[in-house]
């Protein structure tokens, strides 16, 4: 904790976050059919620290600022009125405002060591299928399944994919709850 007595070098008061965003969408519906997409931006900026010292060093937080693009979209046909399958896309960047600076052994020169900047920037994608439903009001949600990919861009880092599980439940314990 920042305040324990063996942690006087420590933070003066926690990491502040800013975040920023926001998101667009359209919805079109005829008859069984349903088609929704979205785009959104959202920027996420931690300010500066302080150590709990004397001369109250700041310590660099913008390492850590990221923006994050994403762009989403589904395809819904009910098969019943309260059930639809759909099957959805998700887009997504993240790209940071700095590179992170990592200390590596230098190979030309045993004993010393170099830095070297790494971009943690990737684009990534998921694609699902699933099942929407309403049950006589009282539940209300969906479930997908499906694949993800996550590319850095950076070879420093690696890549990622696999299932992808996603679910949603509203529970309605009265009709004006």
């Amino acid at each position: 904790p920042r305040y324990n007595f063996s942690n006087q070098n420590g933070l003066r008061e926690p990491i502040e976050v800013n975040r920023y965003g926001g998101t667009a969408g359209a919805q079109y519906q005829s008859g069984r059919i349903r088609l929704t997409g979205d785009v959104g931006l959202t920027d996420t900026d931690y300010v500066d620290g302080e150590l709990n010292n004397v001369a109250r060093t700041v310590i660099d937080q913008d390492f850590r600022d990221v923006q994050e693009l994403s762009l989403n979209g589904r395809f819904a046909y009910a098969i019943h009125p309260d059930v639809a399958v759909f099957t959805q896309a998700r887009l997504t960047q993240k790209e940071h405002d700095v590179d992170e600076i990592v200390t590596l052994a230098d190979p030309n020169n045993v004993g010393s060591t170099i830095n070297v900047a790494q971009s943690r920037d990737s684009d990534g994608y998921a694609l699902e299928a699933g099942v929407n439903f309403e049950l006589q009001a009282l539940f209300r949600g969906d479930i997908a399944i499906g694949y993800f990919d996550e590319n850095r861009k950076d070879n420093a880092f690696d890549d990622v994919s696999g299932l992808s599980l996603d679910a949603n439940l509203k529970w309605f314990p009265t009709q004006i709850t």
